[in-house]
């Protein structure tokens, strides 16, 4: 089974190194692999070509910004469901915040990041991602024993074969 992916998108190369490197030191034990893009237009290619659990995304970046980055990561159904966490150093304002949960963000960090507070977000996105795909590899959730073709049922008797075609069943005498 591959690793759940984070991808950081940040056009600033110290940014997106310490980044980077905070989330990696975390990865062999959490079992997840980091990812990262420049730009919002790079973003793009690398959601096309993976699945990620979680997204850390920059709001300022030149070209495509991080609120067009995220609506055409949305756009698409295969990535419509991947959660987005806005990374800025700028102080957001409610407008900002409402736009940024309207393209789809699920939260917020701000700069400078706090480690322990960046860890319990991903974990949590993280171990998500590793249950759906466990989930999914598994297959359908089993049918309940009454249900399943595989086990015989024991045969209905005339009362309860009544109350299926709709009719009422007659009272047992007992």
């Amino acid at each position: 089974m591959d690793k759940p992916k984070i991808l950081v998108v940040n056009d600033d190369a110290n940014s997106l190194f310490a980044l980077t490197s905070l989330l990696s030191q975390w990865a062999a034990q959490d079992h997840y692999e980091v990812i990262s893009a420049r730009s919002g237009e790079e973003a793009l290619r690398e959601v096309l070509t993976h699945d990620f659990a979680v997204i850390l995304l920059d709001v300022n970046m030149p070209g495509m910004d991080g609120f067009e980055t995220a609506e055409a990561i949305h756009q698409r159904p295969r990535s419509a469901d991947i959660p987005i966490i806005f990374i800025t150093a700028f102080v957001a304002d409610e407008l900002d915040r409402l736009k940024a949960y309207q393209k789809g963000a699920v939260d917020f960090l701000f700069t400078p990041v706090i480690p322990q507070v960046l860890y319990a977000k991903i974990s949590v996105f993280v171990a998500l991602a590793t249950k759906k795909r466990g989930i999914a590899q598994a297959g359908a959730p089993a049918e309940p024993a009454h249900h399943r073709p595989d086990r015989q049922q024991p045969a209905p008797d005339a009362r309860d074969r009544r109350a299926q075609d709709g009719r009422t069943p007659e009272p047992r005498e007992g």
